[in-house]
């Protein structure tokens, strides 16, 4: 592979979008921001929006730009952000609140997708829109509206999508979780109040019709994906590798 001229910065011919997707405690966020690390070092122009919102910001800066893109979401495009609000309403969430903050997230993260696919590089998510899908799924009562929703958004995504599934055995997201001990997530909180059986079926449940689409895009040539495991077998830095080695081919 040809390497950059000192101080040159490689990029994708058209703006990439990476996903990373798997069970909350799989390793998505700590390998996702490897990648990015290791793509700097490359000499690729990077962005983690995600990770930088969700991991390197206060919590009030972090409900601030969420909020604030949310808004820019649904003002620019006010039909597409009615017919995602509907398709989070019919899904039947069990609470109002959880509701809303689905529906805010599901608007800042399409509203950043939108902003990245208009950019070079590539654009790493450690929670991108396929991720997003699963929260909703996770406690639906009926999520087949939101699944179609999705499926529409990311077939007619017009950047190259880039699909990193981590699979990891369910004992170790549980160690890993019930490590967490702040309750931060919502999946987290669930596990702690009600016990690690119930909350994983589900989770596995919402987890396996993510893949299903995440395949089916494949299949469409609208996504391409590879697996990595998540296990603790392959260090961080070897998967990463892997992963960087896959999209720069």
């Amino acid at each position: 592979m040809a390497q950059p001229l000192a101080g040159e910065l490689r990029e994708p011919a058209s703006g990439t979008i990476v996903e990373f997707i798997g069970l909350p405690g799989s390793g998505k966020s700590t390998i996702a921001h490897a990648l990015a690390e290791l793509l700097r070092t490359r000499g690729f122009v990077v962005s983690e929006p995600t990770w930088h919102n969700d991991h390197a910001s206060r919590p009030t800066v972090r409900t601030l730009r969420k909020a604030s893109l949310a808004v820019a979401a649904a003002v620019r495009d006010p039909l597409l952000a009615g017919s995602l609000l509907r398709s989070l309403a019919r899904s039947r969430q069990p609470t109002r609140r959880e509701l809303l903050q689905l529906a805010i997230n599901a608007l800042y993260l399409g509203e950043t997708t939108r902003d990245c696919s208009g950019s070079s590089g590539f654009h790493v998510f450690d929670q991108g829109m396929l991720q997003q899908l699963w929260s909703v799924l996770y406690r639906a009562g009926d999520g087949n509206n939101a699944e179609r929703y999705y499926s529409d958004q990311l077939r007619g995504r017009d950047a190259p999508t880039r699909v990193v599934m981590i699979d990891t055995p369910l004992g170790a997201v549980q160690r890993r979780l019930l490590a967490r001990t702040g309750g931060a997530s919502r999946f987290e909180r669930h596990l702690l109040a009600t016990g690690p059986q119930a909350v994983l079926d589900r989770a596995m449940f919402a987890q396996r019709r993510v893949e299903a689409l995440a395949n089916a895009l494949h299949a469409a040539g609208s996504a391409r994906i590879m697996r990595v495991s998540g296990a603790g077998d392959l260090p961080v830095r070897h998967a990463a590798r892997a992963i960087g080695d896959w999209l720069t081919s």
